[in-house]
């Protein structure tokens, strides 16, 4: 059997509940993990990265979140 290797990488640091993750994503793979451990943020993420990719980071960043006043952390402070 062989190995095959994943060539895509996911890093997002301070968005939401993530504060630093990285993720060498699967074909295949689930998400689990405590209450506002970043299981949505995370597949937000990918969700945001799509929408980028069809019409643009700017209008992904405010349909997908809401605007650029969302690309923080919870518990954040606002400067």
């Amino acid at each position: 059997m062989s190995e095959t290797r994943n060539n895509f990488a996911l890093r997002i640091r301070c968005l939401r509940a993530c504060r630093v993750v990285t993720w060498d994503v699967p074909a295949l793979a689930v998400v689990i993990g405590a209450n506002a451990s970043g299981k949505s943020t995370l597949l937000l993420v990918l969700k945001l990265l799509r929408a980028a990719y069809d019409r643009g980071l700017p209008e992904a960043v405010a349909t997908v979140l809401g605007g650029s006043h969302n690309l923080k952390s919870w518990g954040a402070g606002d400067d």
